[in-house]
């Protein structure tokens, strides 16, 4: 595993592909090669997530009319809806309703403050204005593709630090710990706007907060836990959230 961290392979999955082909072959071109794929798919995801967006806009002139709008979105994709001021964002009122494409309701929620929506499935996605309002009004929400959450390693005492630069926007950092109480708290904390939560072994959120004002809190599992950090609605720019023991 180590011989393939070293030379850039990160994702899980090509993670395990390379661990597996060094076991039985032990050639560590194979792990090299391997980095360059995971930074070629990286690359071209890195693309796919700058340049989607699309904005839903139209004008809704009687109250039991409703818009719908379909786009396509791979499994796994997380989509941010809405914005902060009117010129980013304006709904007129109108609630957006999400719809995978089972037809389950993922979300409903007024355009501008729906936020995140996570898409489980690959395929045909419908948002439906003015389904539950039952209003009129001219309405323009736009609809952006978040970028894959950024999962990586960290132990108590480090500062965990990175940036947002869009809303929705999810950091993980995974730590191991068991008995402990932890906190990240001022001074030397860093994050306007930001919500972070603790996930602990079996799943279960342990505590959720602003960043700057988490805990402490007791640690009685022992094992892996996640510091899952959200830019939310209001979260762009740096970071930085020292996990302190205390």
């Amino acid at each position: 595993e180590a011989a393939c961290r070293d030379r850039g392979v990160t994702d899980p999955k090509v993670l395990e592909d390379c661990i597996l082909d060094l076991t039985q072959t032990g050639l560590i071109t194979m792990a090299e090669s391997l980095a360059v794929d995971e930074a070629v798919q990286h690359q071209a995801a890195d693309e796919r997530f700058r340049h989607f967006g699309t904005v839903l806009s139209g004008e809704v002139k009687a109250k039991e009319q409703t818009d719908s709008f379909q786009l396509d979105f791979d499994s796994g994709d997380a989509i941010f809806i809405g914005g902060r001021s009117e010129t980013e964002c304006a709904d007129g009122g109108l609630d957006v309703e999400v719809l995978g494409p089972d037809g389950k309701r993922l979300a409903d929620q007024f355009g501008c403050i729906l936020g995140r929506v996570d898409l489980p499935q690959r395929g045909r996605y419908t948002f439906v204005v003015n389904r539950v309002a039952g209003r009129v009004g001219s309405y323009r929400v736009p609809v952006k593709l978040i970028r894959p959450d950024r999962i990586q390693t960290a132990h108590l005492g480090d500062v965990l630090s990175g940036e947002f630069d869009e809303y929705g926007q999810h950091d993980i950092f995974t730590f191991e710990a068991g008995g402990e109480n932890a906190a990240i708290a001022q001074p030397d904390c860093t994050g306007n706007g930001i919500e972070v939560k603790i996930v602990g072994p079996d799943g279960k959120t342990v505590v959720s907060a602003g960043a700057c004002s988490l805990g402490p809190v007791k640690l009685d599992q022992r094992g892996t836990y996640r510091v899952v950090i959200d830019a939310g609605s209001t979260g762009k720019g740096p970071y930085k959230l020292p996990l302190r023991v205390v």
